[in-house]
Order: structure tokens, then C-alpha cells, then sequence
């Protein structure tokens, strides 16, 4: 099961690997936003193949979804409707998260790598990282400094991110 809610706890949005849960439809395709009275917010959110991982922005209102299609979208969280292209990976997405900041997004594939998305242009930043094995998940260090991908290997190292991520 992937779970995810704004900094606030206002809205969240959650699925289970085989698409039966409260919040995505029965074919796991679409997402359902909803607020704390588990009140819809905005329309599902819609991919051809099944969601795999989701993540709100810090400041909860957009909210990326990935998809075993190998794409990434980013949604207005409050409408439903997509923002720009949907983004590209190698694989099947395994997880999604969003800097402190909101500005960047890392996506861990199935292809054993994670790249690294501006989030308002839409582009990639730098080249994808990859890992021997299989990666569970991502995450930023609180000072947006160091980006850790657990894995299969537990030894995976930090990769250290530039203080200016357009000079990538």
C-alpha cells in the first residue's frame, strides 16, 4: 500500500499494489483525492495502465502520480486536471517524492534508477542514477543537500546534490 498527505493533513490520497482500495478505482487507473472528511477533491486522476506511486508537493497542492505505463503526471491537487507532459521513465515507477521547496522531483523506476524532474519546466536534471538492485523508495535530506535511495542493498550511498540544480 502507498500512502500520501500534504504537510497539513488536509488532503491525502493512498492505493494498494493491486488497485483495491478506498481511494483508486477497481482497475487501479485512477486516483481519488480527498480531503479529512473523505470528501472527493477534484476529478480522479487518470492513467492508462495501473498507479503505482503518488506524492504531494510540500505545500499540497499538486500531487505526482506514476504508473506502470512508465510515465509520471503531475496534477493540480484542488482540480484534478494534469499540469504539463506527462515524464518519461525506463520502467515501472516505484516512488516519488517531492524537495522541501516543491522545485524538484525524484522518481525511482524499475529500470534501478532514479532521476531527478524540475518540477515546473518539466524537464529531467542531470543524467538518471543508477543502483545495483531493485530501490524501494526516495528521499531528500531536510536540507535538500543529499538524495537516498533504500534499496534491496542496504550500503546504497547518498548521492550528494548541487546546491544549484540547473548546473547539472
Amino acid at each position: 500500500m502507498k500512502l500520501d498527505y500534504t504537510d497539513t493533513g488536509h488532503k491525502f490520497a493512498t492505493l494498494a499494489g493491486n488497485g483495491d482500495t478506498l481511494w483508486t478505482s477497481p482497475t487501479g487507473t485512477d486516483v481519488q483525492v480527498r480531503n479529512e472528511a473523505m470528501q472527493p477533491i477534484g476529478s480522479p486522476l487518470h492513467h492508462d495502465r495501473d498507479v503505482s506511486a503518488l506524492g504531494f508537493s510540500p505545500d499540497g497542492h499538486r500531487i505526482a502520480t506514476g504508473s506502470t505505463d512508465h510515465k509520471v503526471r503531475i496534477w493540480d491537487a484542488d482540480t484534478g486536471r494534469p499540469i504539463g507532459a506527462p515524464l518519461q521513465h525506463d520502467g515501472t515507477i516505484l516512488a516519488i517524492i517531492f524537495s522541501r521547496d516543491g522545485q524538484t522531483m525524484a522518481v525511482a523506476d524499475f529500470n534501478q534508477s532514479v532521476r531527478l524532474w524540475d518540477v515546473n519546466s518539466g524537464k529531467p536534471i542531470g543524467e538518471p542514477m543508477h543502483q545495483d538492485g531493485l530501490i524501494f523508495g526516495v528521499a531528500f535530506s531536510s536540507d535538500g543537500r543529499l538524495l537516498v535511495q533504500p534499496g534491496v542493498q542496504c550500503d546504497l550511498p547518498p548521492h550528494r546534490l548541487p546546491s544549484d540544480r540547473s548546473a547539472i
